[in-house]
């Protein structure tokens, strides 16, 4: 979240756009809940964006591992389903763990760099 509030106020982007002009790489699925509700940076931070609210189970030690892109279309290796809304945006507070993914690919397409050389 500190890393979102950053890059907003140095890249003078807002908490309300939606999220998909920030994506390049990957988008959130467009379906009827989005359709005039659009997701933002604001509704992921609070978790009210109706992302999936699904926990991560985490990998075994050696087992082969997914990438962002993998994990957010939720195609193997990843052991999640596709980082999808289920409802519309804004209506519910759902703790969501995988909103916080499509935070980390947003940060990465803004920057164009590694997150964990964002985080640095």
């Amino acid at each position: 979240a500190l890393a979102v509030m950053s890059t907003v106020k140095e890249k003078n982007i807002s908490l309300d756009e939606d999220i998909n002009t920030l994506l390049t790489n990957w988008k959130i699925p467009p379906n009827p809940y989005t359709k005039n509700h659009p997701v933002t940076l604001r509704l992921v931070l609070s978790h009210s964006a109706g992302i999936t609210g699904f926990r991560y189970k985490g990998y075994k030690l050696n087992s082969l591992l997914p990438n962002l892109i993998q994990e957010l279309n939720g195609k193997p290796p990843a052991n999640t389903p596709p980082i999808i809304v289920v409802r519309q945006p804004g209506t519910q507070y759902e703790y969501s763990p995988a909103g916080y993914t499509i935070i980390q690919q947003t940060l990465i397409d803004i920057y164009k760099k590694p997150f964990d050389k964002i985080m640095r």
